[in-house]
């Protein structure tokens, strides 16, 4: 009897540590997720960040330590406060704690002044390093609507200007008076990092992204 039990000890004991050696390894394989900083004065920075949660304080919640996987995006409303998104559609009004935030990017790690940031979006990566279908989804309408409203400013201003199919168009100075502009005075851009392009009347504003991303970030 004793060595019967002791036998289902040892076995209950060995798939205990083994889900957890499993679960441990799945984790340490999952890439960090991709952070898109969109500062200020208009430019922006693509990376990791090496840190796994944020803090932020909320007036109603107290201090907050969120993990960066249930962030969507934080966005600057006033020099004191921002606006919280998460993934779970949870929004709120925050304040950070931290004077920086620190990124991995191509020109090696920065600490960047939370003065500094417009906005920062999250892109949670599975782990073959593809966004979760749900941010993909969204990220590529997203960008489709901006080449819309990218698509339809190159109407206006063909028309206003007396232009005809295949005449040049600087872009995005040439558009940026038929658009809604982003906070820093610029034509939104692609959520996901890729550049637009538009080059004469008619053609269609295309993002570099274009069917490389899933879903394509593509006009229909």
């Amino acid at each position: 009897m004793n060595t019967f039990l002791t036998r289902i000890i040892s076995f209950f004991t060995f798939i205990f540590i083994a889900t957890a050696f499993l679960t441990a390894r799945a984790d340490s394989t999952n890439p960090p997720p991709r952070l898109t900083v969109e500062l200020r004065d208009g430019s922006r920075l693509v990376g990791t960040c090496p840190e796994s949660s944020f803090r932020f304080h909320s007036i109603p919640l107290g201090d907050l330590k969120v993990n960066l996987k249930d962030i969507r995006a934080v966005e600057r409303i006033s020099n004191t406060s921002a606006k919280l998104m998460l993934a779970g559609d949870d929004t709120l009004t925050v304040s950070f704690v931290d004077a920086t935030i620190t990124m991995e990017t191509k020109f090696g790690r920065q600490s960047l002044p939370v003065d500094s940031i417009g906005k920062f979006t999250m892109q949670g990566l599975n782990r073959v390093g593809e966004l979760n279908p749900e941010q993909a989804t969204a990220y590529a309408n997203q960008c489709i609507n901006n080449l819309r409203q990218i698509d339809a400013a190159a109407n206006q201003f063909a028309l206003e200007r007396g232009k005809r199919t295949g005449d040049p168009i600087n872009f995005p100075n040439d558009l940026t008076p038929y658009i809604r502009l982003d906070r820093n005075g610029k034509i939104p851009g692609c959520p996901q990092g890729g550049d637009y392009t538009l080059k004469s009347v008619g053609e269609m504003p295309t993002c570099s992204l274009g069917s490389m991303a899933k879903p394509a970030h593509v006009l229909p």
